[in-house]
C-alpha cells in the first residue's frame, strides 16, 4: 500500500512540474508585460496572475517554439544535404582522376611493352601451330576457364615426357595463345588458355564445321 502511495506521489509531482514547466514561459511572459506595459493590460483587463492569460501565453509560445525549431530543422536538413552533395561530387572527381591516371599508366605500361617487341608492328606476323600445340588448346579449354594445365599433367595426358611438353608450352605461351597462371606443378610453370588462344581455338572449329582445311598459320 505505501508503495503505490509513494508511485501515486511521485505520478503527481511529475504532472505539477511538467504544468508548471509548460506555464513557467507564459507566467514569465505575464510579468514583463506587467511591467512594461501596465496600461495595455488594463485595457485588456487582464491581470498580472490572471491564469487563462498565462495559459494563452504559454501556448502561444511553445507554439512558436516548436515552428523554430521546425525552420531550424529544415535549414539543418537542407545543409546537411548540400553537404553531403558536394562530398559526392568531390569523390566523383577524385575517383575519376583516380582512374584517369590508373588507364594512362596502363596505356603508357602497354606502349612500353610494345616497343621492346622484336620486328615492325605494322607487319603481320604468322606463328606456326602445330597439331601438338592445336591440341594443347583443345586440353586447356576442355578444363574450363579458372583451371591451369602444366607439362606433367600433358605429358601424362599425351604419353610424352615433361619437357618436351613444357616446349610446346613455351611455343604456345610466346604466341601469347596461353599465359602464366598461379602455381607450378612438380617444380613445371602453370599455364591458362588466354583470350587470344580461345578465339584462335574457336575460329580453327568454325572452320572445321564448314569443312574448309585449317591454316597451319595464326596472325598475332
Amino acid at each position: 500500500m505505501q508503495t503505490l502511495d509513494s508511485l501515486y506521489s511521485t505520478l503527481i509531482s511529475w504532472i505539477q512540474l511538467t504544468i508548471a514547466g509548460f506555464l513557467a514561459p507564459g507566467e514569465f511572459l505575464l510579468r514583463e508585460a506587467a511591467l512594461r506595459a501596465p496600461g495595455a493590460l488594463a485595457a485588456l483587463d487582464v491581470g498580472a496572475a490572471d491564469s487563462t492569460a498565462v495559459l494563452c501565453l504559454a501556448v502561444a509560445y511553445w507554439l512558436v517554439v516548436l515552428l523554430v525549431a521546425a525552420r531550424i530543422l529544415r535549414i539543418v536538413r537542407l545543409v546537411m544535404r548540400k553537404i553531403s552533395t558536394f562530398l559526392r561530387i568531390v569523390y566523383f572527381w577524385i575517383a575519376l582522376f583516380a582512374r584517369s591516371i590508373k588507364t594512362l599508366f596502363v596505356c603508357t605500361l602497354r606502349k612500353l611493352s610494345l616497343w621492346r617487341r622484336p620486328g615492325n608492328l605494322d607487319e603481320t606476323r604468322f606463328v606456326e601451330i602445330s597439331e601438338t600445340e592445336l591440341a594443347f588448346l583443345r586440353h586447356a579449354a576442355e578444363r574450363g576457364p579458372g583451371f591451369a594445365v602444366s607439362a606433367p599433367d600433358l605429358a601424362e595426358s599425351f604419353a610424352m615426357r615433361p619437357a618436351q611438353a613444357q616446349r610446346y608450352l613455351d611455343s604456345l605461351a610466346a604466341n601469347r595463345l596461353v599465359d602464366y597462371a598461379f602455381g607450378a606443378t612438380d617444380g613445371f610453370e602453370n599455364y591458362r588458355l588466354t583470350d587470344t588462344g580461345a578465339a584462335f581455338l574457336a575460329m580453327w572449329n568454325r572452320r572445321q564445321k564448314r569443312s574448309i582445311p585449317a591454316p597451319r598459320q595464326q596472325p598475332a
